[in-house]
Formats: C-alpha cells, sequence, structure tokens
C-alpha cells in the first residue's frame, strides 16, 4: 500500500511575517515503521495519558517527493507565533488552518499528489493487464 505524508515549513521575512509555505509530499510503501506517542485525551488535561501508534515518518524511507511554495496572501499573514497550551491564542493559530485549507485546495498540491500515486502505481497494489 502507498502512503502520502504532508509537511509544511512555515516561512518568514526579515521582520517575522509568516509569507510562504513551503508544502513537501512524500511517498512511502508498506511496511511502515511505526512508533508510540503520549498525547493528552483532552486539550485541559495537564498530561499525556493516551498512547497513540502512528508512522515514523522520519525511520521510513521515502521513494519519491514533490514540493511546492504557496505564497500566503496578505490579508492572511501574520508575524504572531503559535501560542502554547495555557496561552491566549495568536493569529498564527487561528491563520494555520486557513492556510492548510488554501493550498490542500491549490491545483499544484492535487497535481503533486496525483504525480505520486501515478509514479508509485505499482507500490500501491494497483496493476493493470
Amino acid at each position: 500500500m502507498l502512503y502520502l505524508n504532508t509537511t509544511e515549513t512555515i516561512l518568514r521575512k526579515a521582520d517575522g511575517t509568516c509569507y510562504n509555505i513551503k508544502v513537501k509530499v512524500s511517498a512511502y510503501k508498506d511496511p511502515l515503521t511505526m512508533k508510540t506517542v503520549l498525547k493528552r485525551r483532552f486539550a485541559e488535561d495537564v498530561e499525556p495519558t493516551r498512547s497513540i501508534t502512528t508512522p515514523d515518518w522520519e525511520n521510513n524511507t521515502v521513494l519519491g517527493s514533490r514540493e511546492h511554495s504557496y505564497l500566503i496572501p496578505k490579508n492572511k499573514q501574520t508575524n504572531t507565533t503559535p501560542h502554547t497550551r495555557g496561552e491566549t491564542i495568536t493569529e498564527y493559530s487561528s491563520l494555520i488552518n486557513d492556510w492548510r485549507e488554501m493550498y490542500l485546495a491549490d491545483a499544484d498540491f492535487t497535481r503533486m499528489q496525483e504525480e505520486l500515486l501515478t509514479e508509485f502505481e505499482a507500490d500501491n497494489c494497483y496493476y493493470e493487464s
């Protein structure tokens, strides 16, 4: 089976304003190396108590990847940073989901995914005769 993983890097100008997101889509195939991490069950929990098994992307072999830079519209840029647990939510924390919605709907993002699925079609257990 083929798996796609998306990573993003937020780029900032010299004044600290977020202006661009470098999006990278990488393809992996079975078997995946997994890891167990502790997560908070509820946002108000002080300590993480729930074990989650998730792919360990850093310790899996990438078949291939594609990158694209997505420019953040001027009206969606901010110079704030993500908030930490227990602090007031910042503009960055509010905008990050908007940014993701925009690049996920972008034709270049969709094209990157389709290219990887096509290129590694044989690794996805899909064959045509």
